[in-house]
């Protein structure tokens, strides 16, 4: 088969058909690991995605209510003081990259009433966007991201309020959800709009730990599943596909949004026993899954038969269609470089559509 474009080969998986080659994706390397990266490979880390061959490349703008408010308020030794576009004050510890939320903006219900967010559509929420875009698009599928309506809303009341407000005054809860939905598919068609999009939004929403969701699936079904319905709606109507990506033990949900009309499935953590050979039979064709390559104990910390074994289980699964292989979510600084290129080797000897496996 003639060599495809990455944006032609990641196409050709939504639409079912048969590319070259199975499609590439990482979610995230930290630059802990481009930096280990780096010295192992005696190359620069900004060569890693195209060593790898990756072909998915996401954007974001600021989908964040107030991208004004962020600033640095007090500077020390040991850390920082800050105000985030969320307007939540918070205190990072020196080298660590460990938040602690000091404040938020919602802490009082009656607020919500006079709760304006700065507009959607304001150049500057879009500036890094655009620049990436124009440097990438020739080369990767470029897709663009915003946030989900749990993880956005308790940004704002603060986790363990919001988690109360839950179970003790769903009207509330309904409003902030549906203010800050508002904003997140606004900022979502603006970005389709200002890169003239045709690939697909990914809304990242976490609300799961790796045993469970943090609150009944009734609840996720009465208050947030309506808002993701509405999020694939609007993001289908502009023409692009939709992606669900979320951490934890998010399986049970999964084909919930899949007929709310999500089209695709990322940040699969294996170690919440999310399995997509197994999703692949519960949920059939439709859905496309990338990633799920476990990132957290068999790459950092497997052997070389239990990375083989891992990637030969995938890859018989991708060459049934709807998979863009890779680790599951981030690549951090405790993955070693040796296990990482591994992976990578394996992946490139079995990734052509004709090759045998064994």
């Amino acid at each position: 088969m003639q060599r495809l474009t990455s944006h032609e080969r990641v196409e050709r998986i939504f639409r079912g058909e048969a590319p070259d080659r199975v499609p590439f994706d990482i979610p995230f390397i930290f630059p802990e690991f481009r930096e280990s990266w780096a010295r192992y490979m005696g190359l620069p880390g900004e060569m890693l995605e195209d060593h790898c061959q990756l072909d998915c490349l996401e954007v974001a703008a600021d989908h964040s209510p107030w991208p004004s408010r962020a600033r640095i308020v007090e500077e020390h030794a040991d850390g920082r003081i800050g105000i985030d576009g969320f307007g939540r004050t918070y205190r990072e510890q020196a080298g660590t990259g460990v938040f602690e939320i000091l404040e938020v903006p919602l802490a009082e219900k009656r607020d919500l009433e006079t709760l304006e967010f700065e507009p959607p559509a304001a150049s500057t929420r879009y500036a890094r966007m655009e620049e990436t875009f124009r440097a990438k698009r020739e080369r990767f599928w470029v897709y663009a991201k915003v946030g989900g309506p749990y993880s956005r809303s308790k940004n704002l009341r603060g986790e363990e309020r919001f988690l109360m407000d839950m179970a003790s005054d769903e009207a509330f809860v309904r409003e902030l959800v549906a203010k800050v939905t508002d904003l997140m598919i606004a900022v979502g068609l603006e970005s389709v709009r200002r890169l003239g999009l045709k690939t697909a939004i990914h809304v990242h929403d976490d609300f799961a730990a790796t045993k469970s969701l943090l609150f009944s699936p009734r609840i996720y079904e009465k208050i947030f599943l309506p808002a993701m319905a509405m999020m694939a709606c609007a993001f289908h109507a502009a023409g692009v596909h939709v992606i669900y990506g979320g951490e934890g033990r998010t399986g049970e949900i999964l084909p919930w949004l899949a007929d709310a009309g999500f089209d695709a499935f990322t940040c699969l953590e294996p170690r919440a026993g999310n399995d997509i050979v197994e999703l692949r039979r519960k949920l059939g064709e439709r859905p496309v899954f990338f990633g799920n390559m476990c990132n957290t104990i068999v790459l950092p910390r497997g052997s070389r038969g239990e990375i083989r074994e891992m990637v030969v289980r995938q890859m018989r699964i991708a060459r049934e269609g709807g998979c863009i292989v890779g680790p599951s979510h981030s690549v951090a600084g405790d993955m070693p470089p040796a296990n990482f290129e591994y992976l990578w080797r394996l992946i490139h000897e079995y990734a052509p559509w004709d090759a045998p496996l064994p």
